[in-house]
């Protein structure tokens, strides 16, 4: 059996976590004067660059809330689809959009994903060069329009060219360049660059069974939290830090123990962030809704970013074709690891 005060501290914060984030309140009802027409954006930046040499500013404030104007062009930029890997996916079947780990001598198909981030449509081709451990190795064509918010996928692709590389063992690097020739206007031009790694392996690795824990192995992981409690540090602050993935191991275990499954064996990405990474990941993902309004709900969307970056601790997102989940690591051990279960 389990030490029992430990079973009843994982059971109540456990509890406690489902407090512990931030809810997310733009469904919050609005009055029509809370509410950003386009037109009133315009009129605002207008007035904003009166004294300015900018063209046009990025950011104005409105009721004392930081928001951007509104931008005339589109966003081409790496691309993930709902539960797929991405934007460049390496696999040994077809029809899969998932990453497997390539062979030596084996056959790969590649697929690209590619999304236009922004309310405002692409309307002519775009070409997209492929690149192999820094060499150029082929270039797609996109043709005709893209719609907003709308992806681009090429699938299943280069099988034949990269089997003629007779590919070594160990890391490659696959890269991927938007828009080299800058024929489309962006309203961001420096998200036109991805890459990622990849290991061929001689031999196929035998598959994974999933995550289970002994009640020794449980003992051991809880084992730590009585004094993890009595210290009760911050997890992660200037000058010193916690073992970020004791943590998370000792969140899983907890996780295990009421529902007999681990968060280790899902499309689930866990991080425990600095501050500063956590308010810039808050304002990444602002960004990125921003982006995908027509200003109707501008103040609204300022007022929960300023809102979490204040008071939340945690946020769990859609983010990469996968559930993401971060949490604030400045904050102490307690308030951590419920946040986090």
């Amino acid at each position: 059996m389990l030490n029992n005060k430990v079973a009843i501290f994982i059971t109540c914060v456990l509890i406690l976590g489902a407090f512990s984030c931030a809810e997310n309140r733009l469904n919050e009802s609005t009055s029509d004067e809370h509410k950003l027409t386009e037109l009133n954006l315009e009129a605002v930046a207008t007035a904003a660059n009166e004294n300015s040499t900018d063209t046009i500013p990025k950011t104005i404030i409105v009721d004392g809330f930081e928001i951007p104007v509104l931008s005339s062009l589109p966003n081409l930029k790496p691309g993930w689809l709902w539960e797929t890997d991405g934007p460049i996916i390496i696999s040994r079947k077809p029809d899969t959009f998932l990453d497997e780990t390539p062979l030596v001598g084996s056959k790969v198909f590649m697929d690209i994903v590619i999304f236009n981030g922004t309310l405002i449509p692409v309307e002519s081709d775009f070409n997209v060069d492929i690149f192999f451990d820094e060499q150029k190795i082929y270039s797609i064509t996109f043709e005709g329009p893209t719609p907003p918010a709308g992806f681009r996928v090429s699938a299943d692709i280069l099988s034949e060219l990269i089997d003629s590389f007779n590919v070594t063992s160990g890391e490659h690097v696959l890269k991927l360049h938007i828009d080299p020739e800058n024929s489309i206007e962006e309203s961001d031009e420096s998200d036109n660059l991805f890459e990622k790694p990849f290991i061929w392996l001689e031999d196929e690795v035998r598959f994974q069974a999933k995550t289970k824990y002994t009640n020794d192995e449980l003992k051991k992981i809880l084992s730590s939290v009585p004094e993890l409690m009595r210290s009760n540090l911050s997890v992660l602050s200037e000058g010193q830090a916690l073992d970020v993935e004791q943590v998370i191991n000792i969140a899983d275990a907890g996780i295990f123990m009421l529902t007999g499954a681990s968060i280790l064996d899902q499309r689930i990405r866990i991080q425990i962030l600095s501050r500063q990474d956590y308010v810039n990941r808050l304002e990444t993902t602002f960004n990125d809704l921003f982006a995908l309004n027509d200003g109707t709900d501008f103040l609204a969307l300022a007022r929960e970013r300023d809102f979490q970056k204040k008071y939340s601790l945690g946020k769990k997102d859609r983010l990469n074709g996968m559930v993401d989940v971060m949490v604030d690591g400045s904050n102490d051990f307690d308030v951590v690891i419920s946040t986090l279960v």
